[in-house]
Parts: C-alpha cells; sequence; structure tokens
C-alpha cells in the first residue's frame, strides 16, 4: 500500500494527468507548521528513489500496464531534470502537503483539469503562473482580476490558475 501511495504521489508532484493525482495524500496529517523537519523535506519521490531496484519493480508491477507505462516516463522525466527544477517540483510537493486535505483535494482537482486541457491552452497557464510567480500577493490578486487575464483565459482556464496559483512561493 505504501508504496502505491509512492507512486500517487510521485504523480502527483510531477503534476502529472487526471489518473495519477486521484490517490495522491499528500497531507501528513497532525499540526501544519511552516517549520520542517528534514524528514518532512522528504517527498515520496525521494522515498520510491530510496527503494531498491527489486521493491521499486514490485510497485511498479502492482500499476495497470497504461499507468505504469506513464509512470515510468514521468520518471524518466524527473530524473533528467536539471537538479534545480527538481529542487523547484520538491517545494511544490511540500507547499501542497502543508494545506488542508480538502484545499489538498481542490488543488489536485486543478491539476487533473489542468492536465486535461490542449496543449498550447496548458503552455497559456503555464506562462501566465510563471508571471504571477514573480509578483507579491497583492499584485497577483489585481493581475487576476485584470480585464486582460478575463480576456485571455475562459472561466475554467481562470480557475485553474487561481487554484494553482496558490501553490506559487510567496513574495
Amino acid at each position: 500500500m505504501r508504496a502505491t501511495y509512492l507512486i500517487a504521489a510521485l504523480a502527483l508532484m510531477l503534476c502529472g494527468g487526471p489518473e495519477f493525482a486521484q490517490g495522491a495524500q499528500g497531507h501528513r496529517g497532525g499540526v501544519v507548521s511552516n517549520r520542517r523537519s528534514p524528514e518532512q523535506e522528504k517527498t515520496p519521490v525521494d522515498e520510491f528513489e530510496r527503494m531498491s531496484p527489486e521493491q521499486q519493480e514490485k510497485a511498479l508491477a502492482k500499476l495497470p500496464p497504461e499507468r505504469r507505462k506513464k509512470v515510468e516516463a514521468q520518471l524518466a522525466k524527473l530524473r533528467s531534470l536539471p537538479p534545480e527544477q527538481r529542487a523547484a517540483l520538491r517545494q511544490t510537493y511540500n507547499r501542497l502537503s502543508e494545506f488542508p486535505p480538502e484545499r489538498q483535494q481542490q488543488l489536485r482537482k486543478a491539476l487533473q483539469k489542468f492536465g486535461s486541457q490542449p496543449a498550447d491552452r496548458q503552455e497559456a497557464i503555464r506562462q501566465e503562473l510563471r508571471q504571477l510567480s514573480g509578483l507579491s500577493a497583492e499584485d497577483r490578486a489585481v493581475r487576476l482580476k485584470s480585464p486582460e487575464f478575463r480576456s485571455t483565459f475562459n472561466h475554467g482556464e481562470q480557475q485553474i490558475v487561481r487554484d494553482m496559483a496558490d501553490l506559487l512561493p510567496a513574495r
């Protein structure tokens, strides 16, 4: 069961498609704190990577063939990323795990909706999130209420951006 959780969380961390995000349970329980111990800095991906090849194979073998292929592709993609990008993904995962379970579920749904968008709209959303990541909370709020934002994105896309903006680092 733990291995299945690790793989689901891996997919969530990588912002994979809808089939991946559903099972991840990022909330660690207990009191949420902005200070994290070294154990809390470890993501499920880190745990998966520390498994022996045999343990990894056993965990992957529990998945349906199509899902396994996608997870393996995501793992390969993650492993090919530069250290800075891997660190950014780890920070995103850790930020997600700080939210209450209800909010985490809302964010997972936003990630699912994002994954179901056409490639060109995903890129537009990514660009918007990059722009928002450089803004203060006040400036983000102004941007999200602007006529330009509303004319660039349809209602569903606007909601995805609003929800996913919570995962951006605070400025």
